[in-house]
């Protein structure tokens, strides 16, 4: 059971990647740009990681310092 939630099905895949945080993003993409079936399992709730949860914007291009608000 995952947070109280019971899930009666069996998927295959040929990968599986746990996290998706950059580089767990990265493995998954490449992975189905190869051609195999990919999930991605993250528990956070978007992707990303500390990066984008933690609104490091910057290494997003979120982030304009030379505009005159900041």
């Amino acid at each position: 059971m995952i947070h109280g939630l019971r899930i009666d099905k069996t998927l295959e895949y040929d990968v599986v990647v746990s996290g998706g945080g950059m580089t767990g993003f990265a493995a998954a993409v490449s992975s189905a740009r190869a051609g195999k079936k990919t999930i991605l399992i993250e528990k956070g709730g978007c992707l990303g990681g500390v990066a984008t949860a933690g609104a490091v914007t910057c290494l997003l291009g979120g982030m304009n310092y030379e505009d005159d608000k900041y």
